[in-house]
């Protein structure tokens, strides 16, 4: 891993044959909030900066959306990832314009 300013980590497949299609890189981890309750979180804090008068800081990981798609049968549904507090390694991956790997839900 190295550092990418200003938030994220980039990583470098050093095996000259690179990975295998398919092969699981890391986890994303963080705590996992319907979309009703990731739009409360988010009210609250803007509204205890204001109050506080704090100004939003960029912190150094990234909020993940899931869906379930409409043709599921246990029907649509949007959850989110928070990575801030509880996360691990894949939560701070850089993105990038020409991605190498992808996000997949293992539940």
């Amino acid at each position: 891993f190295f550092r990418i300013h200003p938030k994220g980590h980039g990583s470098v497949v050093i095996d000259e044959h690179g990975l295998k299609a398919n092969s699981l890189v890391t986890y994303y981890r963080g705590e996992v909030y319907p979309a009703w309750r990731w739009c409360e979180k988010l009210d609250a804090i803007e509204y205890v900066q204001k109050e506080l008068g704090l100004r939003p800081n960029l912190p150094d990981f990234y909020n993940m959306a899931m869906e379930r798609p409409m043709k599921d049968p246990r029907g649509y549904s949007l959850l989110f990832v928070d990575a801030s507090r509880k996360s691990g390694l894949g939560s701070s991956f850089s993105h990038s314009c020409s991605p190498t790997c992808e996000v997949r839900v293992d539940a």
